[in-house]
């Protein structure tokens, strides 16, 4: 439908009228009235099922209400405790909402009360990578792969922690693994490439990348580490269009601002490098690589050069 008439115009503004603030900041007390919510629209929130929270939370995530999102893929979980995007959901809605340590504690109760929950343990392991506790992720990992060792996303988990641990050695023979028994997924050659990159094979790695973002555009991960890898080869027009399909596809991840930013640095432009570090630290608050580049490149800004840029292998 084409407007054609001088009237405001139409727009979806869900998430924005959910979550917006107003002028008169009444947000809040319009919320509080879900505890006098009519009977019959109770009743509709008590019958929707966990498909239905978790597009809500879909929702509320990218409008970036991390809080009702949080809540909405919990309740998700709940009923139904095997659905993995309802569990990814949750922990990107924890770091948003900065709930981490309550998602960590609530899986972890759930994992032991549930022995033989494999999804949760992936999640679990996902969610003590990012805290860096990579030793537990890593036994939650295999505890997850023993219990389903035809789940691809059992294995990608535990190739996701080696790789963050940036233990090529280990992730090599795994993602070899993957790729020849889920040659069709994606994820699998990704990691791959990780292992060749983490090797210092960058020009292996860069070939492999490009195999996945040909066949998939929006993986955001394989975008970032073609970055990184063009990067390191000095291949700034690949870099920098790999970093932004990377930011497109995936906006809330730090590391590509992260490395997009140390590309900047090695580029001798250091109001972009800022910039770039600024936004990684709008997304994790506490990444340390964030911290420490947007210090170096502020000491660029200021006359004060250090030395030491260097893309991390991630």
């Amino acid at each position: 439908m084409i407007q054609t008439d001088d009237r405001t115009a139409l727009e979806y503004s869900a998430p924005r009228g959910i979550y917006g603030r107003t002028s008169g900041e009444n947000a809040a007390a319009i919320r509080a009235l879900a505890g006098t919510l009519p009977q019959e629209i109770r009743a509709v929130l008590d019958r929707a099922d966990d498909a239905s929270w978790t597009s809500r939370g879909a929702m509320l995530l990218k409008a970036e209400a991390f809080a009702y999102a949080y809540d909405a893929f919990r309740r998700a979980v709940v009923l139904n405790r095997e659905n993995a995007d309802a569990l990814a959901g949750l922990s990107n809605a924890a770091a948003g909402a900065h709930r981490e340590k309550e998602e960590r504690d609530w899986l972890t109760a759930l994992a032991a009360r549930e022995p033989r929950n494999t999804g949760v343990r992936i999640e679990l392991s996902r969610v003590l990578a990012a805290a860096g506790d990579f030793e537990a992720a890593m036994t939650t990992a295999n505890e997850a792969l023993r219990l389903a060792p035809d789940e691809p996303r059992a294995a990608e988990q535990l190739a996701s922690v080696l790789a963050d641990a940036g233990d090529g050695n280990r992730l090599a023979p795994l993602a070899d693994a993957l790729v020849k028994r889920f040659p069709e997924r994606p994820s699998a050659r990704y990691y791959f490439a990780s292992a060749l990159f983490l090797q210092g094979k960058t020009g292996d790695a860069i070939r492999e990348a490009r195999r996945v973002v040909d066949a998939a555009p929006g993986h955001a991960q394989a975008q970032n580490l073609l970055g990184a890898a063009c990067a390191t080869l000095g291949r700034r027009d690949c870099a920098l269009a790999a970093f932004e399909a990377s930011i497109r596809a995936n906006p809330r991840d730090p590391s590509t601002y992260v490395n997009l930013g140390m590309f900047y640095l090695q580029s001798a432009d250091p109001q972009s490098a800022s910039d770039a570090f600024a936004e990684a630290l709008a997304v994790d608050p506490i990444s340390a690589a964030a911290r420490d580049g947007l210090a170096q490149a502020r000491s660029l800004l200021a006359g004060n050069p250090q030395s030491g840029t260097e893309i991390p292998k991630k």
